[in-house]
């Protein structure tokens, strides 16, 4: 600790008198001022020693990230030259109003702490270009936001949230607005004064409908929606033309607009869990489409001929019973171009050896947060993983699918009296009530 924080004085982590309390304990106080230090090994010891290195230093950056702390350090808001502060992974309940104090900041990540309100003081630090708020227990946020006007990135994805204030929309540099998995069932229509936005994250948060002005941000590349009961796509969707990635899955969609086929540099497209009975044949117009994401929609779905013309296709994801219910010519197509496909995530038939169930995160265990994630493997021909892809979902899933998948081993496959390196697919569930579900998982 540098600086005590009753006098001032600067008096270093090793120049700290110990003294035995009345009850027997040995406490470190500050020699001028008689006060009491935090003790060595605690989180808040850890946090002020990190600030006195980071200073000694001329830093511009402080990690205190995964420090279980409880409250800050008074020391942290005398480093008024920092610019990045990482938070992230804390035990915060409440933010003190001196992070106003911190007046160069730039990049200020408080995410998955437990902070249910903000202070006034947090919204006056006006060269804050990047904010993320992911993971804890705002049901609000103040108008005062507008005050951020060099603010680029914002993150508030996994909160309490019902509305957002009108002020947001008035900050007109920011590029990245990730809003999934809360409450906000209604975007206004100000949501189109963002003509910078170039990702809108809105999956999961129980909306019906969209207003037209979505349609009009004419820098969207990143769209996500999923996980929301939109039952249908109107053909603007084809307005945005430099849109590259487009999530939908989980929507309740049965079929896309023709105008689909305007998204011309859409390079991923995520349609999983959607109840699709056709695609219209204006897909293979999507010239710069690489991976289309198909599991878990209607076996009666037939994959149009114009899907195969798109020469730049290269990982086709379906269930193995999909491609099996197409006509011959469609799966012929399938194979020749050797594109990737998932088996049944729900067969018992994927040959393991060895299978280890993924641990569900205590992190969404206590927000009650379900979901799924695809892992495709790549098998070598003892029957190894030499490659794994974990589809989209939560980064702390993600983590622990891919721990658990690493460890899964196959029968090797054998073809024409020749052991041959193949691939397969799974689901991983995970249940709020419990453990992550998949197909026949051993523990």
């Amino acid at each position: 600790m540098s600086f005590c924080e009753a006098c001032g004085t600067n008096i270093g982590f090793f120049s700290r008198k110990k003294y035995r309390d009345g009850a027997g304990e040995v406490h470190a106080y500050c020699r001028p001022c008689f006060r009491k230090l935090p003790e060595p090994g605690t989180p808040l010891y850890k946090a002020c020693h990190a600030i006195d290195r980071a200073r000694k230093a001329n830093a511009t950056t402080l990690d205190l990230s995964e420090h279980e702390l409880q409250s800050l350090p008074s020391d942290l808001f005398q480093f008024t030259q920092l610019k990045e502060l990482n938070l992230q992974g804390n035990q915060l309940e409440a933010l003190p109003g001196e992070i106003g104090q911190l007046q160069a900041l730039k990049r200020l990540d408080l995410s998955r702490n437990d902070l249910t309100a903000l202070p006034e003081e947090l919204w006056r630090l006006r060269a804050l270009e990047v904010l993320n708020l992911q993971g804890n227990r705002l049901e609000t946020i103040s108008e005062d936001i507008g005050q951020l006007r060099a603010l680029q990135r914002l993150d508030l994805e996994s909160n309490r949230l019902e509305r957002l204030p009108r002020e947001l929309w008035q900050l007109q540099d920011l590029d990245t607005l990730a809003l999934e998995r809360n409450a906000i069932k209604v975007l206004p229509s100000e949501i189109g004064q963002l003509q910078k936005l170039t990702r809108l994250w809105v999956g999961y948060c129980g909306l019906e409908t969209l207003p037209p002005e979505v349609f009009r941000l004419q820098a969207l590349e990143d769209l996500s929606l999923s996980g929301n009961a939109l039952g249908s796509l109107p053909p603007e969707i084809g307005h945005l033309r430099q849109l590259k990635q487009l999530y939908i899955e989980n929507c309740g969609l049965e079929t896309l607009p023709a105008e689909i086929g305007n998204l011309h540099a859409v390079q991923e497209m995520y349609l999983e869990g959607n109840g699709l009975q056709s695609l219209p044949p204006e897909i293979g117009q999507m010239k710069a489409l690489i991976n289309l994401m198909l599991d878990d929609v209607p076996l009666s779905l037939k994959l149009p001929m114009e899907l195969f013309q798109m020469q730049s296709l290269e990982r086709l994801s379906i269930w193995q019973d999909l491609l099996d219910a197409q006509p011959r010519e469609v799966a012929k197509r399938v194979w020749e171009r050797d594109l990737c496909c998932f088996n049944d995530p729900y067969s018992s038939e994927v040959p393991t050896t060895r299978r280890v169930r993924a641990k569900y995160p205590d992190e969404a265990r206590g927000k009650g947060i379900s979901g799924k994630c695809y892992v495709r493997f790549w098998v070598d021909e003892k029957g190894a993983p030499y490659d794994i892809w974990v589809g989209p979902c939560a980064a702390y899933w993600r983590d622990e699918v891919m721990e658990a998948a690493s460890q899964w081993r196959f029968e090797p496959r054998k073809e024409d009296g020749q052991f041959i390196k193949t691939h397969y697919g799974v689901s991983m569930r995970f249940k709020a009530d419990g453990e992550p579900k998949d197909d026949a998982a051993d523990s």
